[in-house]
């Protein structure tokens, strides 16, 4: 018996204006539903996983690549 699994992909990609206070952010809502109940099973079920940017790092990384 094959059992039928289905992925819900999403995402939000946040790039602040100019002088915003707001951090660059990626909020992910992926989940993976049970294809006979329709239910959420694993993932962003309780809402989005949220990445917030706090800090920069591409200096430090091409020093290292160079």
């Amino acid at each position: 018996m094959v059992k039928l699994k289905l992925v819900d992909l999403a995402f939000d990609a946040i790039a602040p204006q100019p002088g915003s206070l707001t951090h660059p952010a990626f909020w992910m809502y992926d989940k993976g539903i049970e294809a006979k109940t329709n239910k959420p099973t694993w993932g962003a079920i309780h809402g989005p996983f949220k990445l917030v940017k706090t800090h920069d790092l591409s200096d430090a990384l091409a020093s290292r690549i160079n």
